[in-house]
């Protein structure tokens, strides 16, 4: 291409990677340059004028996009016109997310050299949706043509007209409106100006949706956790497509910071205000650098490293000084020089010395000289024939934001200057993601014998396991010492802080099978018997200061409590990731400063394949008018509908649901339609025998006469009913006491579990897909009795997991659980004495 010899270096001569997205020598050239560092006083160059060289990798290889971009499009491609679903929409990121075009027009008209003219006639692009789907930004740029009628210009659906997508941007007449999973409706988000730019930029952290318009946030609301739509689509969405231009679409793996979302509205924006360009100069002179210092370093050796950068108008030849004092300038002040004859030709520069004294201090500088004058790198650069080495290695925590240290040191004899030191960074933390990125480098300051590296935690919406992030020194400007390579972690919090610790073992589950992620019920009351459970150790009066932890007392267990009573029994759900015959857990509390986690809150327990989980414990206001007040504990909203008028609370678990067996019920929508693999669970417990008592309905409507399940007590036995058969007679319940009964769909297969026991399995054609769950009602008849924590999910259950939920929940509970001897917790860890 043209611009062969374009190139970007830093302040200190240091090559920037860029990409180049248009070039027109009779007009404006379009250039995306990656700052590493940008601040009110950066400052780049650029530079050209150079014979024989082509374009660096870099402007095509997607190095500018490497700050946590899973895709970038600049949609300036041309299309062909006939919207056929080609993938011409190429990702800069060098991450291959091509985009599909479905587009018609072929005018390129764009904000940023070319861009996508969308008719509003079913126009789009569609990218297949595999990028990060709990922490993200999307960003783009649209300019709408009109206002009026929906318009959607962005979403992440299974097809372009998906009624019930993850996201969902549109244009509402004048109004930008939001659609994600768990909104249940539609918010308004800003008003927008016809045919003029906009900028939107959409992040997710966990639960937290933000939407920024032109460089300022107008939307943050809690949304639920995404479902793994198939695409995003670019201009088209469930109840329209956009009518107008977009361009310079994103998606990044991390919650970009509101400074980020501004500067690049005002960069792409306000251009020629963002950015002061200088003049251009002639550079006559050669430009050197020290390149990254020296290497290699030993007792008596290293070497020395130095870039020529470019050799001006004239021949070049580059030297190196070397000395244990600071020649700066001076070619005499220095002790030793190694020179290469001129010509030379840009490129790195290498020379190794070996007669160098132990444990010594020095400096080096490369110059650059030819027919008009001499260059020096921008300042001398230090090494020593010395160690360097980690020390006091302090662990982060997520949850109290508290930062991790590590430090680097050197022996206080070689302090009279500041010295670099290079490290590369692993481990199961992400940098940018779990942490502050670390930029590879710190500098130990002259006088000082140590500095810190900080791992700066960043908030999660979510308890994750505890990650490690591993340091190892590099080979630089001193040697290796001992150790040379540290790792530290990063808690969601510390557990050593905690004064109270309790195990508990599980010696009911005695199966083979693994189950993962399971939702165990742990009843904790106070014993009275000393090592028993007591409340009388909680520090913040209720249970904010609780924990679970695996059995290394280390890793956070995600738990949900449904009910706290510290005068009786208090139920709590506790995710374990692997519950097997031998798994032991720990609760926690006693901790002073201690908040209540988001895991409580949020469905982070129910992650398991769960669509809805319904304890059925609120209070209802026996009205009966359908008020949404049943909540969904997963982070689906599928909160259920309120037609009880029954104020009675007994359940099973903390709290349930008393049905009249007249006119009360509860309805959920919506909740299995898309699903051919399913299993639905309750408790049940019938207050009187009779004909027609209905326990729960899949169907369209609460009088629907084809249901595609229908289960319910006909006198003393349990019946199921589907679509093309007759009841189905499973047996006897029992009755004034609790029953669990799990009903499992599998393709054209019916399964149904009563009291942990297989009562019935077999083919049931035209089971359907209808709208809505009535729990207590069904098309003859309604349940009189007591309904509790009702559950969904997408695949179905092993007869282990069923066989456990009833176990662990019901009567058998305390021998499900062993609740183990409460333990004071002493602080476990490393202490440094430093003499």
């Amino acid at each position: 291409p043209p611009y062969g010899d374009l190139r970007f270096v830093s302040a200190d001569d240091a090559p920037l990677d860029f990409e180049v997205e248009s070039w027109n020598v009779n007009g404006l050239s379009h250039v995306w340059v990656k700052v590493p560092e940008l601040s009110l006083s950066t400052t780049i160059y650029a530079l050209w004028g150079k014979e024989g060289v082509t374009e660096p990798d870099c402007t095509s290889d997607g190095s500018v996009w490497s700050a946590n971009f899973e895709g970038v499009w600049h949609l300036d491609e041309q299309n062909s016109g006939l919207g056929a679903g080609e993938g011409i929409f190429f990702d800069s990121t060098g991450n291959d997310n091509v985009g599909y075009e479905y587009v018609k027009t072929t005018d390129k008209t764009g904000f940023i050299a070319g861009g996508l003219v969308l008719s509003g006639s079913a126009e789009y692009v569609q990218i297949n949706n595999t990028f990060a789907n709990q922490i993200w930004t999307k960003s783009f740029w649209f300019r709408p043509v009109k206002n009026t009628g929906f318009q959607a210009f962005c979403s992440l659906g299974n097809t372009r007209t998906d009624g019930s997508p993850d996201l969902y941007l549109r244009l509402n007449a004048d109004k930008i409106e939001v659609l994600a999973v768990g909104m249940g409706n539609y918010a308004s988000v800003d008003s927008f100006i016809v045919d003029d730019w906009h900028y939107c930029v959409v992040t997710r952290n966990g639960q937290t949706l933000r939407i920024y318009i032109n460089g300022t946030q107008k939307y943050s609301g809690t949304i639920g956790a995404e479902r793994g739509k198939s695409y995003l689509y670019i201009g088209a969405g469930a109840n329209g497509t956009f009518q107008g231009y977009m361009d310079e679409v994103r998606c990044s793996s991390i919650d970009r910071s509101a400074d980020w979302i501004q500067a690049s509205w005002l960069n792409q924006k306000t251009n020629s205000n963002f950015i002061e360009y200088g003049d251009p100069e002639t550079y006559k002179l050669p430009s050197v650098n020290n390149a990254y210092g020296a290497s290699d370093v030993t007792g008596n050796s290293a070497t020395l490293n130095g870039s020529l950068l470019s050799m001006g108008m004239s021949e070049t030849a580059v030297t190196v000084y070397w000395g244990v004092t600071d020649g700066g300038n001076d070619m005499a002040k220095w002790d030793s020089h190694f020179t290469w004859d001129a010509p030379q030709i840009p490129g790195d520069f290498a020379h190794q010395i070996s007669v160098l004294s132990p444990e010594t201090l020095y400096y080096f500088r490369f110059k650059a000289e030819n027919e008009v004058g001499v260059a020096w790198a921008d300042k001398s650069s230090v090494f020593i024939t010395s160690e360097v080495w980690f020390d006091q290695v302090f662990d982060a925590e997520y949850l109290g934001k508290v930062p991790g240290e590590v430090t680097v040191n050197r022996k206080n004899t070689l302090t009279g200057a500041s010295l670099n030191v290079y490290y590369s960074i692993t481990g199961t933390a992400v940098e940018g993601v779990d942490y502050v990125e670390l930029s590879g480098f710190v500098t130990i300051p002259a006088g000082e014998t140590s500095t810190k590296i900080t791992i700066q935690p960043l908030q999660l919406d979510t308890m994750t396991a505890s990650k490690t992030v591993r340091l190892d020194l590099l080979s630089g400007p001193a040697i290796l010492g001992d150790p040379s390579a540290t790792e530290l972690q990063i808690f969601v919090e510390n557990f050593g802080a905690w004064r109270k610790r309790m195990p508990i073992e599980f010696p009911g589950y005695t199966e083979s099978e693994s189950l993962t992620n399971f939702p165990v019920l742990i009843v904790l009351e106070n014993t009275g018997t000393p090592g028993g459970f007591s409340y009388d150790g909680f520090s913040s009066g209720t249970y904010a200061d609780l924990r679970f932890a695996t059995d290394d007392k280390r890793t956070p267990l995600d738990f949900e409590i449904e009910s706290w009573d510290p005068s009786g029994k208090s139920y709590v759900w506790v995710k374990i990731p692997e519950l097997t015959a031998s798994t032991t857990i720990y609760a926690l509390w006693g901790q002073d400063s201690a908040k209540i986690p988001l895991c409580t809150i949020n469905g982070s327990v129910w992650t398991e394949k769960f669509k809805g989980v319904w304890h059925l414990n609120e209070l209802n206001s026996g009205q009966a008018v359908g008020a949404p007040i049943f909540l969904d504990a997963t982070a689906n909203g599928n909160d259920g509908a309120d037609y009880v008028k029954s104020l009675d609370k007994t359940g099973l678990i903390g709290g349930g649901l008393s049905l009249n067996g007249s006119s009360d019920y509860v309805r959920v929508n919506d909740p299995v339609s898309d699903m051919s693999n399913w299993t639905l669970s309750f408790w049940f417990y019938p207050l009187k025998m009779a004909a027609n008592h209905a326990l729960v309905s899949i169907a369209d409507t609460i009088q629907s006469y084809s249901p595609a399940v229908y289960l319910r007590l006909n006198t003393d036995k349990l019946q199921v009913l589907t679509p093309g058969s007759d009841y189905t007679n499973l047996g006897a319940f029992e009755d004034g006491a609790w029953n669990y009964c799990v009903l499992s769909r599998e393709g054209e297969y019916l399964t149904v579990h009563l009291n942990g026991t297989e009562r019935y399995s077999g083919r049931r054609s035209n089971l359907g897909a209808p709208d809505n769950l009535f729990l207590g009602s069904g098309a003859n008849g309604r349940f009189y009795g007591r309904i509790d924590e009702a559950r969904i999910c997408s695949l179905v259950r092993s007869p282990n997991w069923i066989q456990t939920c009833w176990i662990n929940q019901g009567i058998e509970n305390s021998s499900f659980c062993n609740l183990g001897v409460v333990e004071g917790n002493l602080a476990e860890g490393t202490i440094y004495f430093i003499f």
